[in-house]
């Protein structure tokens, strides 16, 4: 992103009252950007918690950035 000159801004916001990930893609010289919102699943546990955050800004990165990435954590469950 550095190369291009993009800045990427993934913070946890309130929508509704819940947990949401807002990603944000800026663009500083010309002032555009684009922003996305998803709700998170809520759960209890911190590390679960932290798992599911993590999870969800690789996949808002790859939908706004239009980027194909291999599913290791579901490749890795499958038999050889």
């Amino acid at each position: 992103m550095n190369e291009v000159g993009l800045i990427v801004l993934q913070t946890l916001v309130h929508l509704d009252g819940k947990t949401a990930l807002e990603t944000m893609v800026a663009d500083p010289e010309s002032g555009e950007e684009t922003k996305s919102i998803c709700p998170l699943i809520e759960n209890p546990d911190p590390q679960k918690m932290g798992a599911i955050i993590t999870y969800y800004r690789r996949y808002a990165l790859q939908s706004l950035l239009f980027l194909q990435a291999e599913d290791s954590d579901a490749n890795d469950t499958k038999p050889n």
